[in-house]
């Protein structure tokens, strides 16, 4: 069966404005499993989630999927929808991750379960 599943992904970065990303580089589980990339954000938590990168330091661009993201140092933790996989074991895919928001102002900011 076929579902989707909450999990917390770490930011590692984004494509875009700092102010407005397009796209959030994200981790799901280990700090040492592969980034994942976002779906392209809906404007308002774009805005949302720019106004928690703001302190952000840069450290660099890195490669997602073959995608150049500003890479962030940051404790920045975003819901995001697996699109399918179970919740033991979340499969994730550039299609598949969706971020949400969790709380006001809308994201955490903590270290990943």
């Amino acid at each position: 069966m076929r579902h989707a599943d909450t999990v917390d992904g770490l930011v590692l970065g984004f494509t875009g404005s700092r102010r407005r990303p397009h796209h959030l580089a994200l981790v799901v589980g280990d700090k040492g499993a592969p980034a994942w990339m976002s779906a392209r954000l809906e404007p308002v938590l774009a805005a949302r989630i720019g106004e928690a990168l703001g302190g952000a330091e840069v450290v660099g661009e890195r490669r997602a999927e073959g995608e150049l993201y500003t890479r962030v140092e940051t404790d920045l933790v975003v819901a995001a929808l697996a699109g399918y996989g179970s919740a033991r074991h979340p499969q994730c895919g550039p299609d598949a991750v969706r971020v949400s928001c969790r709380g006001a102002p809308g994201v955490d900011r903590r270290s990943p379960s």
